[in-house]
């Protein structure tokens, strides 16, 4: 038994089909992979469920949060500094790629200052 993911509303609307799908043609609004002469039309433009190997496998993990959400919904976070969803890698990640950077940045800057702060080698 095949089983069958569905997408809410606002998964389905990204444009990740049109951007990123190798087998959508832009210009018939169709699946290359499928076309068998009569236009099929792509499956993931027309429901709300993940049924396409191709989307799941090569386009999904372009995006991992939206991936995450899809695949394994408990197991999305939000990041504590902007809200993006994020996968759970594991139970201590707080942040976004985007945000760890700059909140470790931040960090260390404060380590840095307080280690200046308590040093007694100062002339």
């Amino acid at each position: 038994m095949i089983d069958i993911v569905h997408m809410t509303t606002e998964q389905s609307r990204n444009s990740l089909v049109k951007q990123s799908c190798a087998n959508y043609d832009a210009a018939l609004n169709n699946c290359i992979a499928l076309d068998d002469g009569a236009a099929p039309g792509c499956p993931q433009m027309l429901t709300h469920s993940l049924l396409c190997k191709y989307f799941k496998n090569a386009v999904l993990p372009t995006e991992p949060g939206l991936e995450a959400q899809i695949r394994r919904p408990r197991e999305v976070a939000k990041c504590s500094k902007c809200g993006a969803p994020i996968a759970k890698t594991s139970n201590r990640r707080k942040y976004c790629d985007d945000c760890a950077k700059a909140v470790h940045r931040k960090q260390q800057a404060q380590y840095a200052k307080s280690r200046r702060k308590e040093s007694t080698n100062r002339a």
